[in-house]
Formats: structure tokens, C-alpha cells, sequence
């Protein structure tokens, strides 16, 4: 394609792999990935001092200059500094995790870099030069004052506020939702997989439905032993309305929203730090300079007021497509850590509570009232760590009554407001509104060119108010002892109560939630669809009621002596991506793990890890084939390259032996499920060749990768891995697939389901097998998600059970510890 910087997700798992291993980080002096420029900067930057030989570069591609070379992006590679002395000891590492490692340069005490090509020297600078960053260079900033006509409230995209002739309050709560900047991105959220390394503290939706947002991202830092309480929080602002009319204010209510989303989500902002992207037109006039110098001066008073520090930047190439232009960009990132415990959803949690509102104003210039600000995340703050906290959600451009749809989808609890108190609000935003228009010294010059009863705000109503455009004001879901005692603080307001029923009132007017998520999720809905279309399977019913479920008579255990650490064997295939959750989760319960890198670089690395496979697997009891995308899923599908090494008949005896022989358990969770298929090991028990009528697992019927979480209920327990699981019981579990739709002929269900071989199903929250796409995403048939071989030895899964941990995915209800692990071990060890 046209991209400029092409990655390699299978190298660039090695390279994680390799930089886990604290005594290969112990080696590595200075290290820096091959970003943008390339080698240049890549190796350039590490050394004051270096020489670089070209030719020794491993490429892609035959026939590269020089030149080429020097600034050539690869994302899977790392430039890293070693001592001489212990290069053949990073040479071996690198090789069990199946990399190449090249020496392509020295670090010298020259002074200069120089590079050479062929035996020819084309790059010799001294190192001071290069510090100067080349010739100075300098521009003339204009800085145009914003469009007098508009104060910064008014600056959006919703128009309505500006009409003689107002819509209906339901038409705005259903225009609103349906606008691009607020309409609901779950489709393309799904296409990622957000719960990889089961350290994700909120899953990107929340609440039992998954449809509240999460307003940024937190997870757990990631350990290797043991169990950290600290987590990760990462969130952005930005409104492009804004920042066209404006790019100082733009600039500063960037940095307000994003750190807004920090305080919401229970981070403290005066220990966050910021991180800005640029994005602006060709400078090549004054005119174009003076948006960049008016937002970072924006971006800089922002910073200025709060006592919060930029730790970087980055500035994207330039935003002009012949006569297009993007809009003034500045978007803030604010980050910071926190105690796990302190983390807040976004969605409402119960009937009854009162959802307050704790509002930003702005001063006269259109700037953030910024104390007001501090004074607001200090009270979140503190009566979060208290505990009085339920949920809080971070209101933007589109304004209060689309913020509360959304904190109400994920429960689906819904929202009375409360007109006096939205009354109120309304009178203090006019009376700002009229201040600014009195003030003579507004950055605007003349912002009040209109008089006050030609003001839209003249005859602005409490109805009107849910759709004002509040950026970086917050909506807090407390009980009733905490609202008392809230009730009496500056700009706090008691919008609104919400209730039982999935719907939002608004004096006489009632909006049904389930109509306003139509409308919030049909704008990208012919782009991302958020599920598929259900797919017609005839007759394959194989209900979860039917008295055909299958339980063990008595709890199962092996037949040999007793272990107190049985071994599990994990093979860590190119692509392999989940060894390290499900390598914890089995020594959580007493196992002893062994992990095995297969190396394939060469015929002989092959050779070699297929006999240290079969070693493994002799001395193993439990053979688990972890998720991830195996060669990345090639050829031309998922784990067939697992299946195609497992076909060796010296892997295939020693596998056959320890299921059979020697009393083992094989677990494969899915791209080891889809290996498992593949192999025939399920549903058969036996590697064998597969049949065009086989059972398969293929596409997902929305033809692209899902990640979600879904419901799964346990329909047979005739298996060593399900013993501490009861029939019916429901598990809330993460999916992340592309190809997790199980095809089977109807009789072949019918015979699976008999023989208790149909392990788990896709159900809905009252745990009926569902074809429905939103409850059976993939849309297997007889909503299979997972499988048994006839003696319940072997099991597959599609669902990421071992991606669990202290606090993860703190926002999502149900029973989210499915004891597969657990059960496999006692297996061995009661």
C-alpha cells in the first residue's frame, strides 16, 4: 500500500519478548526503535559519536541506494548500543526468541557521523552541526482575533441554538447523538483488541450492555510475577469546531478536556503530564504561522494556570491537500498512574442516585474559569477516595444531554432531569454571557456586536442548556447523603435523578433508551457495524435447557499419583501473543510452567525446536496452545501453521502418548482452539486429516476482527478442565478474534451436543443460546464457543479466559473468572 511506515506485528512480539528479559535490558546501553528518519535517526541519535555501515542492514527489498537506506522505516527493528564484549550473549538471546540480531555500526570517538555504502563514505558530519538542527530559520506570525460574532459557547457543531424555529426536545436528543463528534465508535473500537496482556482495568465500553464510553484508557502497568495495584491512564481533548474559530482557545480547552477525562476516570491531576499532536495547513504565510504560535500559546497559558509540564510532542506532516486544509490541531494527551482501587467508570450504576452537575464556566475572553476547574478535580478527588463516588462522565461539545444518554446506555438505567435546578444553570450562563458582552476587554475586541435580546442566549431554556456545548464540565453519580453534603459548593448543580426505567424524562416528555441508541449508533453503522447480520441456520438448535446437558457423576481426577506441580508445557509459535497471561493463570494455581519459543528462521532452527518440543511434551502434563495469530495467521488462515508442525509423527506420538498413555490435558484458547480444529484434535480427540465436512472454525460473519466481551453458560461439565464449573453458570469473558464462527453440518451439532462434547455457548444476560449477532458475535452455528473431544481431554475455547487479574475490566458486570485453569491443575494435584 501507500504507507509510510509499514509494521511487522510477529517481529515486533519477538522484540517484546526479548525486552521482558531483564538481563538483555542490562546489556543495552542506549536503545531507540526505527521510527521516523529512519537509520539515520535511529542509530544517528544514540551515540554523539558513530559510524554506520549501510550495507550490513538487513532489507526487505533488493536494489536500495544509499540514500535510501539511510532513511528507511522499519517499525519492527531496535537500534541498540552494546558492549563489544558481550555481543555473542545478545546474539544468543536474541536467537531463542527466534530474531536477527546484525551489528551495523560502532560507536566511535571521532565526533562526527559518518556513514559508508559500498566502500564509499556518503555521510561525514560533525556532531555540532547536527546539534544546531541545520540553519535557522524564521517566520512572521499574524495573529488573527477570533470571528467577533461567536463567543466560545456558541462555537459547534450542533446549529439549533442559532434558529428562530426549534426542534423538538426528542428531535435534538436524537440529532444530537446521530452528529459525527458524538455518534457511537463501537464498531470501530471492536476492530482492536483492547484486552490483550489481561492488565485492561476498564474495558473501552462499560456497564452489563457495554455501551457506556470510556473516556480514556486505563490499565494496569504489566508485571511478569506477582500483582501490581498501580494503573496506567492515558486520555486526549480536542474539538475541532473550537480550534477553527479559535486556535488559542482550542488550544487550552484541549488541555482542559483531556485532563477533565484524567480527573473522571479517578487520576490526579497535579501529578499528570501532557504530551501534544499538531496538525496544522501549509506555513507558508504569516497568516498560517500565527495559528500555530495562537495554539501553543493556548496550550502554554493552559499549562501555566494548572502547573502541569509537556514531556513531548509530535508534529505531523502538513495538513494541506491543494485547496483542503485541516483545522488548527492541537490535541492534548494528559497521562498519569494511579491506584487501581481509585479507578471510576463512566456509566450509572444504580436506580435512585442523583447525578450532579459540577460546572467549568468560562471567563469573559472565552477562557476556562480554571480555578473553578481545580476546585472541581479536587472534590472529585476527594470524595472518590472515600468511596462516595459511583461513576463520572466528562461533558463535551455536544453538551449535557447526549453525556447523560451515554452514562445511562451501559446499565440501561435511565434519567430524570430536573428543570429548576437546569433553570438555574441557565441563568448563570446568562449572566456570564451578558458579562462578556459588557466587557470591553475580551480577546474577541467586539464580541457583543449584537444586542442582548438578539442574543440567542435571550431566550435560552432548560431544554436548550442539555445541548450547550459545556467542554470539561463533569456529571457525578452519588447517593443522597453525598448530594447533601455537595449541594451547597460553587457551580454545582443537581441536574437530574435517575431511575429504573430506560428512559430519559424531560418535563412531560419521555425518550425511550432504547430509541435513542438507534440513533446513537446508526451514523457509522454502514462503515463499522457494530454487529452482523444474523445469519439464517435452519434447524441447529441445541438449547441450553434441553435435558440433554451433560455433568460429571463424581469430581474427575488422574488416575496416576498425585502432583504437587503438575508441568505445563506452552509453545510460544511466531504471532503467539498470550503466553504470559495464560503462563500466570496456570501458576496461580500450583502449576509449573515451561515456555517454548519456536524458532523457524531457519530449516535447522526448525528442526531443532520440533525436537525440543517433543522433549517438552514428553515430560509435560498439560499441553496449552495460547491465543495469539500463529505466522500471522498464514497461510490463508488462522493456526495453520501450528496444525501443519503438529502433523510431524514424532509431535504427533508424543502428543497421542500423554493424552493417552500418560493421563494429559490439552487446552487451546482461541488461535489454539482454531489449531485444535485444524488438527482434528477436536472435536475427535486424534490428529487426523480433515475432510471437506469437517467441523471448522472460519470468518466471523462480520468479516472483520471483533473484540468485545460476551456472555458464555457452561452446557457440559464432562471434562477434567470444567469440574469446578456448575451446568448453567454464565461467564462474562473477552473475545478478540477474526476467525471464531463454528460451522458444523446440523447432525453433526445434534451429535456433538448428545455426547456433552458442546462445552459452552454464546448466550444473552438470561442465559439463552442466542443467534442474535449481539449476544453470538461470530455467529456460530448452535452458538458454540467452545468444545470438547469425546473423553473431555482436550478443550478449545474462543473466549480469552485467561485474560483476568486483580481489578480487570472493573467496569463490566457478571462473573468474569471462568476456573478452567484452576480445574485443569487440581486435576493432577487432588
Amino acid at each position: 500500500g501507500a504507507e509510510v511506515q509499514k509494521g511487522n506485528p510477529v517481529t515486533e512480539r519477538k522484540i517484546q519478548r526479548l525486552f521482558r528479559n531483564p538481563e538483555v535490558t542490562q546489556y543495552i546501553k542506549r536503545c531507540n526503535d526505527f521510527g521516523a528518519g529512519g537509520v539515520a535517526v535511529a542509530i544517528g541519535e544514540l551515540a554523539d559519536s558513530i559510524h554506520i555501515y549501510l550495507d550490513a542492514i538487513p532489507t526487505k527489498y533488493t536494489g536500495l541506494t544509499g540514500t535510501e537506506l539511510a532513511i528507511s522505516e522499519s517499525q519492527e527493528r531496535m537500534a541498540c548500543i552494546i558492549d563489544p564484549s558481550q555481543w555473542k550473549r545478545i546474539q544468543s538471546y536474541c536467537a531463542e526468541e527466534n530474531l536477527e540480531a546484525t551489528i551495523v555500526g560502532e560507536v566511535t570517538n571521532t565526533g562526527r557521523l559518518v556513514m559508508d555504502f559500498r566502500g564509499k563514505i556518503i555521510v561525514n558530519l560533525h556532531r555540532q552541526f547536527l546539534a544546531t538542527n541545520g540553519a535557522k530559520q524564521s517566520a512572521n506570525a499574524h495573529i488573527v482575533s477570533p470571528r467577533a460574532s461567536h463567543s466560545p459557547s456558541f462555537v459547534t457543531n450542533l446549529s439549533f441554538l442559532s434558529t428562530t424555529t426549534k426542534a423538538s426536545i426528542e428531535t435534538r436528543f436524537h440529532q444530537a447523538l446521530q452528529d459525527l463528534n458524538s455518534t457511537s465508535q463501537e464498531g470501530l473500537r471492536a476492530m482492536f483488541d483492547s484486552t490483550v496482556g489481561a492488565n485492561t482495568v476498564l474495558f473501552p465500553f462499560s456497564g452489563t450492555y457495554l455501551k457506556t464510553p470510556v473516556q480514556g484508557m486505563v490499565a494496569k502497568l504489566p508485571v511478569l510475577q506477582g500483582t501490581t495495584t498501580t494503573a496506567s491512564i492515558m486520555t486526549h481533548g480536542f474539538d475541532p469546531y473550537l480550534s477553527e474559530w479559535s486556535p488559542y482557545h482550542g488550544a487550552q480547552y484541549a488541555v482542559l478536556l483531556s485532563l477533565a477525562k484524567l480527573a473522571a476516570l479517578g487520576g490526579n491531576i497535579s501529578k499528570a503530564y501532557l504530551s501534544f499532536q499538531e496538525y496544522f495547513e501549509k506555513l507558508n504565510t504569516p497568516m498560517s504561522w500565527g495559528k500555530v504560535v495562537s495554539a501553543l500559546l493556548g496550550a502554554y497559558e493552559a499549562q501555566r494556570q494548572l502547573g502541569v509540564a509537556a514531556i513531548g510532542g509530535k508534529d505531523s506532516m502538513s495538513g494541506t491537500f491543494q485547496d483542503l486544509h485541516v483545522p488548527p490541531t492541537l490535541i492534548s494527551f494528559a497521562v498519569t498512574t494511579e491506584e487501581v482501587n481509585r479507578i471510576l467508570s463512566p456509566h450509572f450504576h444504580e436506580a435512585h442516585h442523583h447525578i450532579l452537575f459540577l460546572h467549568v464556566p468560562e471567563h469573559s475572553d472565552g477562557t476556562p474559569d480554571w480555578a473553578t476547574f481545580k476546585a472541581h478535580c479536587k472534590t472529585l478527588r476527594s470524595f472518590n477516595i472515600t468511596q462516595q463516588v459511583y461513576s463520572a462522565y466528562v461533558v463535551e461539545q455536544d453538551g449535557i444531554g447526549p453525556a447523560t444518554v451515554k452514562a445511562c446506555l451501559g446499565n440501561a438505567i435511565g434519567c430524570v432531569y430536573h428543570k429548576d435546578e437546569l433553570q438555574r444553570l441557565v441563568m448563570a450562563v446568562s449572566s456570564t454571557h451578558k458579562k462578556r458582552e459588557l466587557d470591553q476587554t475580551s480577546i474577541t475586541q467586539s464580541c457583543a456586536n449584537t444586542s442582548e435580546n438578539d442574543s440567542p442566549l435571550a431566550s435560552l431554556t432548560p431544554e436548550d442548556i442539555l445541548f450547550y456545548p459545556f467542554r470539561g464540565s463533569f456529571l457525578i453519580e452519588v447517593d443522597t447523603v453525598t448530594a447533601q453534603a455537595l449541594r451547597d459548593l460553587p457551580h454545582m448543580y443537581h441536574i437530574g435523578t435517575t431511575q429504573e426505567d430506560p428512559s430519559i424524562v424531560m418535563g412531560d416528555t419521555t425518550i425511550s433508551l432504547d430509541d435513542l441508541t438507534n440513533s446513537y449508533e446508526s451514523t457509522l453503522a454502514s462503515i463499522f457495524p457494530i454487529y452482523a447480520k444474523e445469519k439464517n441456520f435452519g434447524d441447529t438448535s441445541t438449547s441450553a435447557d434441553s435435558k440433554l446437558l451433560h455433568t460429571t457423576q463424581s469430581k474427575p481426577c488422574s488416575k496416576y499419583t498425585s502432583l504437587s506441580h503438575p508441568k505445563v508445557l506452552i509453545p510460544v509459535f511466531p504471532g503467539t501473543n498470550c503466553e504470559y497471561e495464560s503462563a500466570r493463570a496456570f501458576t496461580e494455581h500450583g502449576a509449573k510452567v515451561d515456555t517454548l519459543v519456536i524458532r523457524n528462521r531457519s530449516s535447522q532452527d526448525l528442526q531443532e525446536s520440533i525436537q525440543a518440543l517433543q522433549r517438552r511434551i514428553d515430560s509435560a502434563q498439560i499441553v496449552c496452545f495460547p491465543g495469539g495469530f500463529s505466522s500471522g495467521d498464514e497461510p490463508a488462515g488462522s493456526g495453520k501453521f501450528i496444525a501443519t508442525l503438529f502433523h510431524n509423527p514424532y509431535l504427533q506420538e508424543s502428543l497421542e502418548n500423554m493424552l493417552y498413555r500418560r493421563d494429559g490435558l490439552v487446552l487451546g484458547i482461541c488461535n489454539g482452539f482454531q489449531a485444535l480444529i485444524k488438527l482434528g484434535l477436536l472435536p475427535t480427540g486424534h490428529i487426523q486429516a480433515l475432510t471437506e465436512s469437517s467441523p471448522t472454525l472460519t470468518y466471523n460473519a462480520i468479516s472483520r476482527h471483533i473484540s468485545s466481551m460476551v456472555h458464555t453458560k457452561v452446557v457440559s461439565t464432562a471434562s477434567p478442565w470444567l469440574s469446578a464449573c456448575e451446568i448453567g453458570a454464565i461467564y462474562t469473558v473477552p473475545i478478540s478474534h477474526g476467525e471464531g464462527r463454528f460451522l458444523a453440518s446440523p447432525e453433526q451439532l445434534h451429535e456433538l451436543h448428545v455426547n456433552g462434547q458442546i462445552a459452552t455457548q454464546y448466550v444473552d444476560p438470561l442465559g439463552n443460546s442466542s443467534t442474535s449477532p449481539r449476544w453470538n458475535p461470530n455467529q456460530s452455528m448452535g452458538a458454540v464457543e467452545g468444545l470438547l473431544s469425546p473423553d473431555g481431554r482436550v478443550f478449545g475455547k474462543m473466549a480469552h479466559i485467561e485474560r483476568i487479574g486483580y481489578v480487570v475490566h472493573k467496569n463490566i458486570e457478571g462473573q468474569l473468572v471462568m476456573p478452567v485453569f484452576a480445574s485443569g491443575v487440581h486435576y493432577f494435584t487432588d
